[in-house]
């Protein structure tokens, strides 16, 4: 859950279950859930735009808002993690195959960041 945003449409829609959520924050595997759900989920906090493609921009507009006490640790993971933007992916438009490989350098650079933001 990012600083109370919660993406329960996302959850629903993929059906993604609080204890899913629970065993990504304790292992930070990602692995386990739908890589829809990462997309969607992504979307929604403004991290990947209606094209599937990372939205730098729009990202730190709503990270200025929602996650004031994670900017600066926020800019030094998306640093490590800004190649999944030019990552070769196969559903186009959809933003599933993005946002997991984006949640997998999350989880794999800062676990403790992903297990307090989802």
């Amino acid at each position: 859950m990012l600083n109370g945003l919660r993406a329960d449409e996302c959850m629903e829609k993929f059906g993604v279950t609080e204890d899913d959520l629970y065993d990504v924050r304790q292992t930070s595997d990602v692995a386990n859930i739908d890589s829809c759900y990462w997309g969607c989920y992504f979307r929604k906090i403004g991290f990947l735009n209606d094209k599937g493609q990372f939205d730098l921009n729009n990202f730190q507009t709503t990270t200025k808002t929602l996650m004031r006490s994670f900017s600066r640790r926020l800019e030094k993971l998306l640093k490590k993690c800004e190649y999944v933007k030019n990552e070769t992916v196969t559903d186009g438009e959809a933003g599933c195959e993005r946002g997991t490989l984006f949640a997998v350098c999350f989880a794999k650079n800062d676990p403790p960041f992903i297990r307090n933001t989802i």
